[in-house]
């Protein structure tokens, strides 16, 4: 074997190790609108319902979830869709005015009317929740988060910022620009769509040195605005929207630095605006704010409109997954790409 034979092997081996792989058919899944992974299994919310997967073998374990208004049930609109964060022994499913929290068994631990707040999306946080939430101060949008108890009664604002829809200045802008929180066992990460900077605090709320995320600036093209004015020609409340909001509606010139967040272990895991054809840039940043990598990867090219981010991928170790449908065969499979 020549030394030209090895390394066409190698490099044959390289570029397959990054090629994505089927790894299930999932025929439980109608509509899934988030996904994540804790420990050994995989969670997808699909409607109103959290379906769980095992990795090892991509069995269906169990759901639970149920639509309406009574205990133990959340309804929804398409302009305030459902939230699931998966965070150590907890499951916090969300809509704007109620919070539920199950166990990983699906057992409901507590139920948390939110009214008359409007909740964009909690997290866990140690024996507490980190809420994110929405208002409007003086005619402009502003959001605020909090550190919040069981029973979400405030403790503690750590973050508060305007937001760039205002009905004084007659612009609301699309896709909406927020704030999201994540939590690791020892801190809280704020991001703010409109920096480039996180926020990080401890437990309690006490500041901790903020990240700086190294990034190139996404002007919005033409491609971009035909893609948010498609979304939104489909989406059922704008479909019913007056004339005079939808002349408000505008997209920015410069996108968001952040898109989605996933923060696992030691990790940062950045999705920007960027795309090449299907593919999303995501950066790797360790908690000192250093560049580990940069990548494209699939599964991430459908454009929600919606206040918190929500995507149907997740990372464990040096794996990556996500959710493909399948229209041909009119079913939603799960794609594995390794990393390295």
């Amino acid at each position: 074997m020549t030394k030209y034979t090895v390394a066409f092997l190698i490099a044959l081996f390289l570029v397959s190790s990054l090629i994505p792989e089927t790894m299930a058919v999932l025929p439980e899944i109608n509509n899934p609108t988030m996904m994540d992974i804790s420990g050994s299994e995989l969670y997808i919310l699909d409607n109103v319902q959290i379906k769980v997967y095992s990795l090892k073998d991509y069995r269906f374990l169990r759901k639970f979830g149920k639509r309406g208004e009574g205990p133990g049930e959340l309804l929804t609109t398409p302009d305030a869709p459902f939230t699931m964060i998966v965070h150590e022994e907890k499951v916090l499913l969300n809509s704007v005015y109620k919070a539920i929290v199950y166990d990983k068994s699906g057992k409901m631990v507590r139920e948390i009317k939110i009214a008359p707040s409007f909740l964009v999306e909690a997290v866990p946080s140690g024996e507490n929740y980190v809420a994110t939430k929405f208002k409007w101060v003086d005619a402009t949008a502003t959001a605020r988060t909090l550190i919040v108890d069981h029973g979400f009664k405030e403790l503690k604002m750590i973050y508060e910022t305007a937001l760039p829809s205002s009905y004084k200045k007659r612009k609301i802008v699309m896709p909406p620009i927020s704030t999201f929180a994540r939590c690791t066992e020892d801190r809280i990460f704020v991001f703010d769509q409109q920096k480039d900077t996180i926020k990080v605090f401890d437990l309690e709320g006490k500041p901790l040195p903020d990240i700086k995320v190294p990034y190139e600036e996404i002007r919005t093209d033409d491609a971009f605005k035909k893609k948010v004015a498609d979304t939104l020609a489909i989406h059922p409340t704008f479909k019913r929207t007056p004339p005079e909001f939808k002349k408000m509606l505008y997209t920015p010139d410069v996108l968001p630095v952040f898109r989605d967040c996933r923060v696992k272990g030691d990790k940062l895991y950045i999705q920007t605006y960027r795309q090449k054809g299907d593919l999303s840039e995501f950066i790797f940043l360790d908690f000192s704010g250093k560049v580990l990598k940069k990548l494209f990867l699939p599964g991430s090219e459908t454009l929600q409109i919606r206040l918190n981010p929500a995507s149907t991928f997740a990372f464990k170790g040096d794996m990556y997954y996500y959710l493909v449908d399948n229209l041909d065969e009119e079913q939603w499979e799960l794609n594995v790409q390794k990393l390295d």
